[in-house]
């Protein structure tokens, strides 16, 4: 179940980037519409992707994989964030859900399973 997390974590990630990101006044904007450089969302989708996958993985390596991308991906959201409210602009609820997601990816990789007793 523990795995769920992280992958969870990796597909917010991915969906993020086709939700209203941007707000100025009425007009809404996704990552996926807005972005000055395509290149680095589809960079975004695929830190969400392996996230995801290497959190559905569930091995040591793969977790530390996860945690690595799912912190890359924080970063670049967090820069994103900060970007948009510097300008006037305000957050979106993409940004937000992008960020619950990765850090849905890094938690996913610590929780541990519990055995229980029957």
């Amino acid at each position: 179940m523990k795995k769920f997390i992280g992958v969870i974590g990796g597909v917010l990630i991915l969906i993020s980037v086709f939700l209203p990101s941007i707000t100025v006044g009425p007009i809404s904007v996704s990552l996926w519409q807005g972005a000055p450089s395509k290149g680095a969302v589809l960079v975004f989708m695929a830190f969400g992707a392996i996230v995801a996958a290497c959190s559905y993985l569930g091995r040591k390596w793969s977790k530390i994989v996860a945690v690595i991308f799912a912190i890359l991906a924080l970063v670049i959201d967090f820069i994103w964030i900060s970007d948009a409210s510097g300008q006037g602009a305000s957050t979106g609820i993409g940004l937000w859900i992008a960020a619950i997601g990765g850090i849905m990816g890094i938690v996913g990789a610590f929780i541990k399973d519990k055995k229980v007793a029957s």
